[in-house]
């Protein structure tokens, strides 16, 4: 009771600080989720490691390294529009794969 009318003699409202205004929720995933994430890595991983060694390469370079079609090209002696093409059709192979296994793949090349 004395705090009810400690906070009245205050103005019914406690100031909020601003370390609370600033908390997210937790974004990690739950356990389910954790897992169905390692499987389809693991599944991208198999279905890159199915290309031919070269196309890998160019995968990996420009998905996990950031490299433009240029620095590829320079990098494996070949024009940047062969780099091109050949993460066009890197990327519609693995697209006719994943859907084989179920998964939906909307934002794939078509």
């Amino acid at each position: 009771n004395k705090a009810l009318n400690r906070l009245r003699a205050l103005g019914g409202e406690l100031p909020l600080e601003e370390d609370w205004l600033a908390l997210e929720p937790d974004r990690r995933p739950g356990p389910a989720e954790a897992v169905e994430q390692a499987e389809r890595a693991e599944l991208i991983r198999a279905l890159l490691n199915g290309l031919p060694p070269q196309d890998r390469a160019i995968f990996l370079r420009h998905y996990y390294y950031g490299q433009t079609a240029a620095d590829i090209g320079a990098a494996l002696a070949m024009p940047p529009s062969t780099v091109k093409v050949r993460l066009h059709r890197g990327r519609r192979k693995l697209k006719e794969l994943l859907m084989e296994r179920g998964y939906s793949c909307a934002c794939a090349d078509d």
